[in-house]
Formats: structure tokens, sequence, C-alpha cells
């Protein structure tokens, strides 16, 4: 299955070429302004990447972002633009906690191997979410298993807007100990059968 990519510039032809670029690999969906960039993302999403170019009427790339870290903060946020403003793209990383910031125009190879990045940060993210649900799971008795609150998980905050390692090993350290040369372990729990 090709990851999900949401492409937002206010250049038709700029997002021809992405979609010319990139459909082989991804399954991309355009957009030609934040606004409608983020009623795609809400209709459509979740996407493993949002790339949006910094410079476009109404709401910049930076707003844009930053708006697509409150609605998906899973997804993987990346800045395009040709616009050098300094101050612009420190808002944009700051607000928008931005993944990779490109120049535009981007060759080729660097706009894939970017989003291959990025995708490959979403899968890590999701799968860091997971071991942590898990982990939290395995601690808890029955009941306090059945309580658990998981629409509550988005709380946490970590750069990317999910849990990072630190509260991974909160809860994996007291289920497996700590191994100096282990950063991540696997449990299964097998029942004995009578």
């Amino acid at each position: 299955m090709k990851e999900k990519i949401l492409c937002v510039d206010d250049e038709a032809s700029a997002l021809e070429g992405y979609q010319r670029i990139l459909h082989r690999q991804f399954e991309v969906s355009t957009a030609v302004s934040g606004a409608q960039g983020l009623a795609i993302l809400l209709r459509r999403g979740p996407f493993a990447v949002v790339i949006s170019d910094m410079r476009m009427p109404g709401m910049n790339g930076a707003e844009f972002l930053a708006q697509v870290r409150e609605k998906a903060p899973e997804s993987v946020r990346m800045l395009l633009t040709g616009y050098s403003d300094m101050k612009a793209a420190m808002d944009a990383v700051n607000k928008g906690r931005i993944f990779q910031f490109l120049s535009k125009p981007c060759e080729r190879d660097v706009l894939v191997a970017a989003i291959g990045a990025g995708v490959e940060q979403h899968r890590s993210q999701l799968a860091e979410k997971e071991l942590v649900k898990s982990a939290q799971a395995a601690g808890r008795s029955r009941s306090k298993w059945e309580a658990v609150d998981f629409s509550q998980w988005d709380k946490f905050e970590s750069p990317a807007g999910l849990p990072g390692p630190t509260e991974a090993k909160v809860h994996l350290q007291p289920l497996v100990g700590a191994d100096a040369q282990c950063y991540v372990a696997m449990l299964t729990t097998h029942r004995a059968q009578n």
C-alpha cells in the first residue's frame, strides 16, 4: 500500500510536477491553498507527510503547517520554498515543528529522498506510539487496563507531537528492566495451558 502524501502550493504547475514525480511511489493529494489543504487533510487523512509551499495568499505555509500539527500531529510536516526570509523559516520550524525545510526549486532526487525520510519518520513515530500503548496496557491490572483512555494519547508532547523515548522508557523499564546495550525490547506473553 502506498503512503499518502499531501502537497499544498498555490502554483498549479508546481502541483502537477509533484504529482508527476511522486505518483509512482506515493498516493498524492494536492491543494492550491492552505484552506483547501486543511479540508483535504480532514476528509482524506491521515497523511504520512504534508508538504507546503511557504508563500501562498491567505494562509502561508508556516500558518498552514501549524494548523496541520494541531489537527494531525502524526503527519510529518515539510516546508518547500524559494523564499529566503530567515524569520519566516524559523517561524515555520517553531510553530509547525517542521521535519525538513527544502529550497524551491527542489531537484527530483532531493524531494523524493526527503519524502522517503519523512515517511520513515512517520512509521517510526506510529510504531513507538503503539509500543508505549502496549507497555502502558501490560503494566496495568485488568480493571485498570479496561479503564485506559487512549483518546487522551495525543496530549503527550514531543517535537513530533508524539511521546518520545523517555516516555516509552518510563513504561518499559519496570516491565523488562534496563540493559545498557539494548534500546528496544520485544515482549511476548505466553499463558500456561492446563
